[in-house]
C-alpha cells in the first residue's frame, strides 16, 4: 500500500512542479500549508502562491486476507492558496499574482487566480508529454471513486483564496518483490527516479530513494513462499490448494482407465 502511495504522491508533485504559475513551489506532504478550522475558515502564512500535495485517509479490504499488499483506497489531496501577501509587482510596476493582473482591493482577482491555478494543475496531470504525469495516470485511472472540490473562506484580515481537491482512488496492488514488469507503474516510477535531476540535491535525493525502494523490495521468497508472502495465505490454505512443496512431489504412477462405448 505505502509504496504505491509514495509513487502516486511524488509523480503528482513532479508532474505539476514548474507547470503552473506557482512555479516550483509545489510542496510534498506539507499538510499544514493551509490551516483549515472546524468552521471551514482557512488561513495560510505562506508568502507565495503554492500547491501542497499529500495522501490522507487510506483503507482496504481483501476479503479477510491478512495481506496489506492488495488494493487500497486512499485520498489524494491538493491544497492551494493565493493571498494579498503573495502578490508582487512586475517590471512595469503593476500588481500581479503569478502572471495574472491584480486589481487592488478586488476579491475577484484572487478567485480568478485560484481558478486558473486549479486549471493548470489539471492540465499538467493531463499533458501527454509529461512523463511524471503518465506515471500518475497509470495509478489514478485504475479506479477513481470521487473527486471533491471545496473552497474555504478566509478567517484573516488578509484577502485569501484557497481551494482543496480530494480524489478518492482505488490504488492498484502494491509491489512485493523484484523484478517488475516494465509496464508496471512502480517500475516506471523507479526508472524515472533513476534519471535524476539537473539540480544536484534533487538528483541525489531521487537516485538515493530509488536505491532504497529497490532494497525494500528485495526478498528471498520464491515459489509457494512468495504466494504466502504476497497474499497472506496460511500454510493450511496453501496445502489445501496443493501449492506447498510441489518441488518435492514426485509422480510415481499414473493409472488411466478408458471405457469402450458399447
Amino acid at each position: 500500500m505505502s509504496l504505491m502511495r509514495i509513487a502516486l504522491r511524488m509523480a503528482c508533485v513532479e508532474a505539476i512542479r514548474g507547470n503552473t504559475f506557482a512555479g516550483n513551489n509545489v510542496l510534498d506532504s506539507e499538510m499544514g500549508a493551509i490551516d483549515i478550522a472546524v468552521d471551514g475558515t482557512v488561513d495560510s502564512e505562506r508568502s507565495a502562491p503554492f500547491i501542497s500535495i499529500y495522501t490522507a485517509e487510506a483503507n482496504g479490504s481483501d476479503k479477510g486476507r491478512l495481506s496489506l499488499f492488495g488494493r487500497m483506497k486512499t485520498e489524494l489531496v491538493f491544497d492551494m492558496a493565493i493571498s494579498a501577501q503573495m502578490q508582487r509587482r512586475d517590471d512595469e510596476g503593476n500588481l500581479v499574482i503569478g502572471d495574472l493582473p491584480v486589481t487592488p482591493m478586488s476579491d475577484r482577482a484572487y478567485e480568478v487566480s485560484i481558478d486558473v491555478l486549479q486549471h493548470e494543475i489539471i492540465a499538467a496531470l493531463g499533458s501527454p508529454k509529461n512523463e511524471w504525469a503518465e506515471i500518475a495516470r497509470q495509478i489514478l485511472t485504475d479506479n477513481i471513486e470521487a473527486i471533491e472540490i471545496s473552497v474555504g473562506r478566509s478567517s484573516s484580515k488578509t484577502r485569501l483564496a484557497a481551494r482543496q481537491i480530494r480524489i478518492t482512488v482505488d490504488l492498484p496492488a502494491g509491489p512485493t518483490n523484484l523484478p517488475l514488469s516494465e509496464n508496471h507503474a512502480f517500475s516506471m516510477f523507479l526508472n524515472k527516479l533513476d534519471e535524476g535531476d539537473e539540480d544536484e540535491y534533487r538528483d541525489e535525493d531521487f537516485k538515493g530513494l530509488a536505491t532504497a525502494l529497490r532494497g525494500v523490495l528485495t526478498n528471498d521468497h520464491a515459489g509457494w513462499e512468495l504466494d504466502q508472502f504476497r497474499y497472506g495465505m496460511s500454510e493450511t490454505e496453501l496445502d489445501n490448494l496443493r501449492l506447498t512443496n510441489l518441488a518435492d512431489t514426485t509422480i510415481s504412477e499414473v493409472e488411466i482407465e478408458v471405457g469402450l462405448a458399447s
